[in-house]
């Protein structure tokens, strides 16, 4: 995580995209992480009830890496 979070990270992500800096980083078996550009900050969004996502700050981003995702190979 980074050292100081940008306005929006500390503000938090909301609904499906979170914020605009997010970029999705890999996922898990009921999860997708998040980094942002911006702070370098890691979030975790999970789908609940009612069809909304709760975000969680994690320390970092693990699970298998999202295609696409900035600095990854397409295979």
């Amino acid at each position: 995580m980074a050292k100081d979070r940008c306005t929006h990270c500390v503000t938090g992500p909301e609904g499906v995209a979170g914020h605009d800096h997010l970029f999705s980083y890999s996922m898990g078996p009921s999860e997708m992480h998040f980094q942002c550009r911006s702070c370098g900050s890691a979030w975790s969004r999970r789908y609940g009830p009612g069809s909304t996502f709760t975000w969680e700050s994690i320390h970092s981003p693990s699970g298998k890496d999202v295609p696409g995702r900035p600095g990854t190979a397409p295979p």
